[in-house]
């Protein structure tokens, strides 16, 4: 199926480092990659005929993208945000709910992780409705970050702010990048 081709191709192949260098289009990017996860969580949620490559490599992007990217998030972008937003902004209280949605899909996250391995568990009525609901959660958790969060962060970090935060993304990662070439 070219949807799973394509949701493979996201989840798989890694983003260039390079992105760091820009780190709002490199959280915009994982967003994207992140869409086509939840594409996959729905394929699979749906039928039993999914190929085990789909499946190993929505496991693999769980495992190892989704946490540094909540991290990214939790630990540098949103304090960054809290520092320099004004008021008229009104981000904090979306701030709080959106790191109160990253604490409730961990759970999620982690027994997804476990029960994507296993056929019958995936049969499971139980465990389809909680890949379908991950996916639905996240992709409204999202469409907030993508539509509030990004915008006024565009509008309020300045460069020293989006240095750092590329920073602390790639080496979060262990990828050195020298932020001589920084690109806002």
């Amino acid at each position: 199926m070219e949807t799973d081709r394509i949701a493979l191709g996201a989840l798989t192949e890694g983003l260039p480092p390079t992105l760091f260098l820009s780190p709002l289009d490199r959280i915009f990017a994982d967003h994207f990659r992140q869409r086509a996860l939840f594409r996959s969580l729905d394929r699979i949620a749906a039928g039993p005929e999914v190929e085990p490559a789909l499946i190993t490599a929505v496991i693999g992007f769980l495992a190892t993208e989704v946490e540094p990217h909540w991290t990214d998030e939790e630990d540098d972008l949103f304090p960054l945000l809290r520092a320099r937003a004004r008021p008229e902004d009104r981000i904090r209280r979306l701030l709080a709910r959106l790191a109160r949605d990253h604490a409730a899909a961990r759970s999620a996250r982690v027994a997804i992780i476990r029960g994507l391995p296993d056929p019958a568990t995936r049969r499971d009525p139980a465990f389809r409705e909680m890949l379908t609901g991950f996916a639905a959660d996240e992709r409204r958790h999202l469409c907030l970050e993508n539509a509030v969060v990004l915008p006024i962060a565009r509008a309020r970090l300045g460069h020293q702010d989006l240095m750092v935060l590329g920073q602390r993304m790639a080496a979060r990662r262990g990828v050195p990048i020298a932020m001589t070439e920084y690109v806002t």
